[in-house]
């Protein structure tokens, strides 16, 4: 038994034999993330992410635009900021509408790249929320989703999307959705 070596490590269940003879640890990858969490309550992809200052620099408002990547899909948002970041814009990301209405109370964003669905608080309800959120309304978002019907559309331009984009999105779409949402100045 490995227990007397392994007990005071939280997230590892156990051991198994992999294939080829040597011994791999069995991790409880939710209660792993839950102790991340929980000492740091800003970790976001791996990453910690900075605490935002209340009062913006000279420096914080000459910056480049950030754009918020919101999908429950770690390798869509992994793929959509890697293409963003090459362009030249910094990008935060978030598996949700929740974590993304966090991310915007604690950093300056210029455009939201959101999914349709995701798990407790999908892209129409972020959207909806960001609309009647006085500082954030005129905020640009675009939906990014593989649900291409009119029903969804509506739903989407009721919700107040600005644009909505069907998966798979090019190099040149992304690119020309950055330039039009991002050369346009905010409303206040």
């Amino acid at each position: 038994s490995l227990a007397p070596w392994l007990h005071h490590i939280q997230s590892i269940q156990g051991a198994c034999l992999l294939a080829n003879g040597q011994v791999a640890p069995v991790i409880d990858i939710q209660r792993l993330l839950m102790r991340l969490e929980e000492k740091s309550p800003n970790l976001e992809d791996g990453f910690l992410a900075p605490k935002a200052s209340k009062h913006p620099t000279t420096a914080q408002t000459t910056q480049k635009p950030r754009i918020l990547i919101v999908d429950d899909s770690l390798s869509n948002r992994k793929s959509l900021a890697l293409m963003i970041e090459q362009m030249g814009y910094p990008t935060l990301t978030a598996i949700d509408g929740l974590r993304a209405l966090q991310c915007l109370h604690e950093h300056r964003i210029s455009l939201i790249l959101t999914d349709l669905e995701m798990p407790r608080m999908n892209g129409l309800e972020m959207t909806q929320a960001i609309r009647i959120w006085p500082e954030q309304r005129h905020l640009p978002i675009v939906m990014i989703t593989s649900r291409s019907t009119q029903r969804h559309r509506q739903l989407a331009e009721q919700a107040g999307v600005d644009n909505y984009l069907t998966k798979p999105i090019d190099h040149d779409t992304l690119k020309q959705q950055l330039q039009q949402w991002l050369s346009k100045p905010l409303a206040a």
